[in-house]
């Protein structure tokens, strides 16, 4: 139970989003009850706890699909630092991300943007993308603003390059060795909730995975 819960925060701190798909047993570990004998009902209000001994605290995504790692507040200026950091790494991925999401929906029947635990057939994107000028555009674009596949002579290269790129950032996680199926982790459920958050402060659209009730989410990220 202690390497556990060792293993759990330092995942948190590291920046990790913990969830079912990207870390089964550490997302288990969290919305477990607890069995530390400290008056707390759950294993993530113990982990929460322990956090704020160092100025962070555990949050959980919209959809409850994901943790993560937040400052408690970002009242100095190191830490509104790295909270400015991060959006600017959101920032710069943002139109090849959205424009993926955008691929991707478009390969399928299904309108429903990704979601943690969806599957991303290799195959069934090719497919789609190889009968349509207008998504091998939209391919080229992704992987520019990527900066990955950009000299590939084929089209499965591109896509393979650019699936690549989203497991080396996390949104993705490949299923065996083959590389033709990958499973979606909640990473993309905490980008809905920035997106949604820079869009209340910006004023820019976005596509939400979120109903149009669902409450922003707050500033402090790790």
């Amino acid at each position: 139970m202690a390497d556990r819960f060792e293993e759990c925060v330092t995942a948190l701190l590291n920046g990790e989003v913990i969830c079912h798909v990207s870390a089964p047993e550490l997302f288990r570990f969290l919305d477990s009850d607890t069995s530390f004998n400290l008056g707390k009902t759950t294993t993530a209000e113990v982990v929460d706890e322990y956090l704020s001994k160092i100025g962070r605290g555990l949050a959980k995504t919209q959809d409850s699909q994901g943790y993560y790692c937040v400052y408690k507040n970002i009242d100095d200026n190191d830490k509104q630092k790295m909270a400015k950091e991060r959006f600017t790494v959101v920032a710069n991925q943002f139109d090849g991300l959205v424009n993926f999401l955008r691929l991707e929906r478009g390969c399928k029947a299904d309108p429903r943007p990704i979601c943690c635990g969806d599957n991303v057939k290799l195959s069934d994107l090719l497919s789609a993308i190889e009968n349509s000028e207008t998504m091998q555009k939209q391919l080229t674009d992704i992987a520019n603003s990527f900066g990955v596949g950009m000299t590939a002579s084929k089209l499965q290269n591109t896509l393979n390059s650019v699936l690549k790129y989203l497991v080396k950032e996390k949104y993705l996680i490949q299923i065996g060795n083959v590389g033709s199926i990958y499973k979606a982790t909640a990473k993309w459920s905490l980008l809905y909730d920035e997106l949604e958050y820079i869009h209340s402060f910006d004023g820019f659209e976005i596509e939400k995975a979120q109903d149009d009730d669902d409450k922003g989410f707050q500033m402090e990220l790790f």
